[in-house]
């Protein structure tokens, strides 16, 4: 049977830290917990050699997934509870310049923006992906560390075509709540804040 393991480190790089102030930290000190805690046993920073991880929401407590196990190219990402599913499991690869990608177990597809979108709201989804050739609208970075809560540690991730940030509509926590893109605000959203708990 499979083991929980989450994400503690502190850092992503020595930029990531350099984002980080003591009023963000104050800030963050104040939000109320989230929907749920786990036990941790161990730690490691993501990367290509990393398990496959969830990306879990600290608002809500859910996790972001691909509903329905969909294979189907453009499908909206959601959140549902945390289960392990193989459609909720999703490989951090870095690339050269210290930017990721997000590869789905079940499907073999990257978390991407809609359309090279740049709006606010716009859809989420899954599209087929390479860990060489990704697109500008299906890499990430970790636009901000907000702290270490619960025994996790909580980052907000930007899309570096849009820089706006993976965010649950409607701040919901909802099972089936759609993901969307939407401006980063490190000091009041956190239905914008994820770790990445994940299972060896």
């Amino acid at each position: 049977m499979r083991k929980i393991a989450y994400l503690i480190a502190a850092t992503i790089s020595a930029a990531t830290l350099a984002l980080i102030s003591s009023s963000a930290m104050a800030a963050t000190a104040s939000t109320s917990a989230p929907a749920a805690q786990r036990a941790i046993t161990t730690a490691a920073q993501p990367d290509s050699s990393a398990p496959w991880a969830e990306l879990y929401n600290y608002h809500s407590g859910k996790c972001l997934e691909v509903p329905g196990f969909s294979t189907t190219a453009g499908t909206q990402l959601d959140q549902w509870g945390c289960n392990g599913g193989e459609n909720q499991l999703w490989r951090a690869y870095q690339n050269t310049s210290g930017d990721y990608i997000f590869l789905n177990e079940y499907s073999g597809q990257c978390i991407n923006v809609r359309g090279y979108s740049t709006s606010q709201d716009a859809a989420i989804q899954q599209w087929p992906c390479t860990e060489g050739s990704a697109t500008t609208n299906e890499i990430w970075y970790a636009d901000l560390f907000i702290g270490n809560m619960g025994g996790l540690s909580y980052y907000e991730w930007a899309g570096l075509q849009s820089n706006m940030c993976l965010n649950v509509s409607g701040d919901s926590t909802a099972d089936g709540a759609k993901i969307i893109q939407y401006s980063c605000i490190p000091q009041g959203a956190s239905n914008e804040w994820f770790a990445l708990p994940y299972w060896s």
